[in-house]
C-alpha cells in the first residue's frame, strides 16, 4: 500500500496535460535506480532560476521557461545517467543552464545531490582543441535523449534525420570527456563535465 502512496504525486504530474516531466519512454531500459534518479530529478525545483529568468527578459512567459528547465533536467539526467560527450543544441536550456552556474552552491549542490559530480561548463577556445567532436555529440546526444525518453522536443533545435549537422540549430558539444559549442545559436560556449 505505501509503495502504492508514493506514486501519487507522479500519477498526478502524468494526467496534468501541461506537466511535461522526466518521464522515461516506454521502450527506455533502465534500472531501478536509474529511474529513481529520474524521479528525484522530475521533483527538483529552482523557483530562483525562473525569477532571475524573468528579471533578465530571457523568457517571455512561464511556460517557456518550464519547458527549458524541464529539458535541462533531461540533459542532466543523461549525465547522471553516464551519458558522456552530449550535444547543448537548445540556446533556451542553454540559458537556463548558464543562470543555473551563478547561482554556485545551489548548482553545486544539484550536481552533488543528482549527478555525483560537478557538471562544467566550459567556453570553447582554440585551447581546448574540442571542435572537432560537435557533430559526434550531436548524434551521441539524439541517441541518448531518444534511448531514455523518445521523441526529442523542438526547443533542442535538431530536425529529424540532420540531427543539427547540416546548418540546423547550433552545434554545441557538452560531456564528461569535454565539449563545445558554435553556432548561431549557442553562444560559443563549451559543456561537459569533469568527474
Amino acid at each position: 500500500m505505501s509503495q502504492a502512496l508514493s506514486l501519487l504525486p507522479t500519477l498526478e504530474k502524468v494526467v496534468d496535460s501541461h506537466y511535461h516531466g522526466i518521464i522515461p519512454a516506454e521502450h527506455a531500459i533502465l534500472t531501478r535506480e536509474q529511474r529513481n534518479l529520474l524521479e528525484r530529478l522530475d521533483g527538483f525545483e529552482a523557483p530562483y532560476l525562473q525569477e532571475k529568468l524573468d528579471i533578465t527578459g530571457k523568457f517571455t512567459d512561464g511556460d517557456s521557461y518550464q519547458e527549458a528547465f524541464v529539458e535541462f533536467k533531461k540533459i542532466s539526467g543523461l549525465f547522471g545517467l553516464g551519458y558522456k560527450g552530449l550535444a547543448m543544441t537548445s540556446p533556451k536550456v542553454d540559458d537556463v543552464w548558464h543562470q543555473f552556474i551563478l547561482f554556485t552552491p545551489q548548482y553545486a549542490g544539484f550536481c552533488d545531490t543528482h549527478l555525483g559530480s560537478f557538471l562544467h561548463h566550459i567556453p570553447e577556445t582554440s585551447h581546448t582543441g574540442l571542435g572537432n567532436k560537435k557533430s559526434d555529440g550531436v548524434r551521441k546526444f539524439v541517441r541518448a535523449y531518444s534511448e531514455v525518453f523518445g521523441e526529442l522536443s523542438e526547443i533542442w533545435n535538431i530536425k529529424p534525420n540532420s540531427f543539427g549537422l547540416n546548418g540546423e540549430g547550433a552545434n554545441c558539444t557538452i560531456g564528461c570527456s569535454g565539449s563545445s559549442c558554435s553556432g548561431s545559436n549557442c553562444g560559443g560556449a563549451m559543456c561537459g563535465c569533469n568527474g
